[in-house]
């Protein structure tokens, strides 16, 4: 990503960071924040690069890392698309589990209730 940083967005290789230690999304937003701010001091402004289908999420897990950063998305390969969003889609239910849960139980409680309604009537 930072060679698509470099070589498509034309930011200058100096202005650049790779953060190489995290092993998922969160732990790279916050690793990135820490290395950003080290080198170029708490005023910084800063975009991460991603592929273009985890831009959303990316986004959504820099500001739960306290990460101010702008996301910007790299082409992805259309073939890839389709598993990709369906990916991002389940990764997004996962971060917010409680509430999906929760909506799905009050659809279910609703279905219930809707089917004895017309069961005893």
């Amino acid at each position: 990503m930072q060679q698509y940083a470099v070589h498509e967005l034309g930011i200058p290789l100096a202005d650049t960071a790779v953060e190489s230690q995290s092993r998922n999304t969160l732990e790279n937003m916050r690793f990135s924040a820490q290395l950003i701010t080290q080198r170029f001091g708490a005023n910084y402004r800063a975009i991460f690069v991603s592929n273009g289908y985890h831009i959303f999420r990316a986004g959504l897990v820099a500001r739960q890392a306290g990460f101010r950063a702008n996301g910007i998305g790299a082409r992805t390969a259309r073939y890839f698309l389709p598993n990709a969003f369906l990916r991002e889609f389940a990764a997004i239910m996962m971060m917010h589990k409680r509430l999906y849960l929760t909506i799905a139980g009050i659809l279910v409680a609703l279905a219930i209730m809707q089917a004895a309604l017309h069961l005893f009537s």
